[in-house]
């Protein structure tokens, strides 16, 4: 058997533990798995990793930067809308008549649309420009790390992160959200040491992230 068909034997039980481990009576019990033979496994947190790179750090200073030009915009469509009904609060104290009345409040609704269209373009604009961001951002990264892989001989690559325990305001929904992280975290355990021997480490499984961090700073 060729050292392809071992890595693709092994990649198949790594994924079929993983989706017996979440239906599984026994979830919470920690099951060690070691790489067969020469195989070797590399765990790198991809979001880490991307938020130390130089093109998050480059991309991000630009995106603050259209944000905030967005945030200044929108504000001053606001400030319009409030000296609309400012003047249309005056005219009614004056006992206008009912035409300046009336003229003021379709200038207050033609307002009112102008600025649900804007908002609604500003949204799909920034849902964009996000998108963008974390495409680039994370296709930098994937990439050096696929060339990290490739030239230090790893034949499999899994994703891992840390679990954020905070939950911010509503404890229920902060649980939920650490939950469905859970369930969706690539890698559930690993062995750090090499099997029957805790002090040595695991040669055929290795944490990559801060090599991959050096790489993209």
């Amino acid at each position: 058997m060729n050292r392809i068909h071992v890595a693709v034997i092994v990649a198949l039980a790594l994924v079929a533990g993983l989706a017996g481990g979440l239906i599984s009576s026994q979830f919470g019990r920690a099951q060690e798995v070691h790489a067969a033979g020469e195989i070797k496994v590399g765990m790198l947190d991809l979001v880490r990793a991307s938020r130390q790179s130089r093109k998050y750090i480059e991309l991000k200073s630009s995106f603050d930067a259209q944000m905030n030009d967005l945030k200044g915009k929108m504000e001053v469509k606001k400030k319009e809308l409030e000296n609309l009904n400012r003047e249309l609060d005056q005219l009614k104290r004056r006992n206008a008549t009912a035409e300046d009345i009336q003229k003021k409040e379709v200038d207050i609704k033609a307002k009112q649309e102008e600025l649900k269209v804007v908002q609604e373009y500003y949204q799909n604009w920034l849902g964009e420009l996000s998108n963008d961001f974390q495409k680039e951002v994370l296709d930098a990264v994937y990439q050096e790390a696929i060339n990290y892989c490739r030239k230090n001989g790893y034949d499999l690559l899994l994703q891992e992160y840390e679990l954020s325990t905070q939950a911010t305001g509503d404890e229920l929904g902060g649980n939920r959200a650490w939950a469905e992280t859970l369930k969706n975290k690539p890698v559930l355990y690993f062995a750090n040491s090499a099997p029957g021997n805790p002090g040595k480490p695991n040669m055929y499984v290795q944490d990559i992230t801060e090599e991959i961090i050096r790489l993209v700073k």
